[in-house]
């Protein structure tokens, strides 16, 4: 016999594990599948745009955008044991952005509007073997964020045939910034910004020769995955004295409220509990109910 205790924590996990389930598959499926496919978002003013360009065939690239989150994400495969190719038929190059445009209005005339951004991405490299003693990249990975011409990250890893071993090997690195949580200081003027945040991403895998090689034997994985990258989470005003100026954001073009932004990376997806609770409340009355009647 299970005790009234017993009872109410399994009919309590009943009722409410499905609602947690759910919430789960919601983030799931906000994941499409990779293939040449740009989504952007509409709005009554300001501008969110999305662009996927194909210049040799390849796996693909995904690119969306909406008012405060950005994404985009791409991979490209190249050659696997190419016998004397020409080199641009053995190429797989795509490259792909998102952005989005607005006019912020503020309640002081002149200061600084701090930007809070949320970052994440995966970076997509496997890359081994001979490209024809190619000393031209045979593969690049360029991912980068910038905020009204600021670059606040950049990813740029390029791949060339070693002179020393002769196989393909990471030698050239360029990493500007970092991902996560962080912040950017744009001044405005005349009570009023305009915000440009792009995000852009090149991929290129490929021993670009024109000529006939014997060796060109080796893969290339190269990508990025940062189709849930970029978050606008907030921001403050402050005045030319440097001042925090309470309610200094008034509004934007678009209607977006960049005070308040969207939600972070990492935050756990709000389970409607205010509907669990009343099949809770009523699941305990039942059993209360039953152990008055015995």
């Amino acid at each position: 016999m299970r005790t009234l205790t017993q009872k109410a924590v399994l009919l309590a996990a009943f009722v409410v594990a499905p609602l947690t389930a759910n919430a789960a598959s919601l983030i799931a499926n906000t994941q499409n599948t990779l293939g040449s496919t740009c989504d952007s978002a509409t709005a009554p003013s300001g501008s969110v745009s999305a662009s996927c360009g194909s210049f040799l065939s390849g796996d693909g690239i995904d690119a969306r955008a909406s008012f405060g989150d950005l994404g985009l994400r791409s991979q490209v495969s190249g050659p696997s044991t190419v016998l004397g190719g020409t080199g641009v038929e053995d190429s797989d190059f795509w490259r792909g952005s998102a952005s989005l445009f607005d006019t912020l209005f503020f309640a002081v005339e002149s200061g600084t509007f701090r930007l809070f951004t949320d970052i994440a991405a995966t970076l997509i490299e496997d890359v081994t073997g001979q490209f024809g003693g190619s000393s031209l990249p045979l593969g690049r990975n360029v991912f980068q964020v910038d905020v009204n011409s600021n670059v606040i990250v950049k990813r740029r890893h390029e791949y060339l045939n070693s002179l020393v071993t002769g196989q393909a090997e990471l030698l050239y690195v360029e990493d500007t910034g970092s991902f996560g949580t962080g912040f950017i200081d744009l001044t405005f003027t005349q009570g009023k910004l305009d915000l440009n945040v792009h995000m852009y991403s090149e991929v290129l895998c490929g021993a670009q020769h024109g000529g006939s090689f014997a060796n060109k034997i080796g893969t290339c994985l190269l990508g990025v995955d940062a189709f849930n990258s970029i978050r606008l989470i907030g921001g403050s005003v402050f005045d030319a004295a440097g001042n925090e100026v309470a309610g200094g954001f008034l509004g934007s073009e678009s209607g977006f409220d960049y005070s308040v932004g969207v939600e972070p990376h990492g935050e756990p997806s709000a389970v409607p509990l205010p509907a669990g609770l009343p099949l809770l409340a009523a699941a305990v009355s039942v059993l209360l109910f039953w152990r008055r009647r015995s």
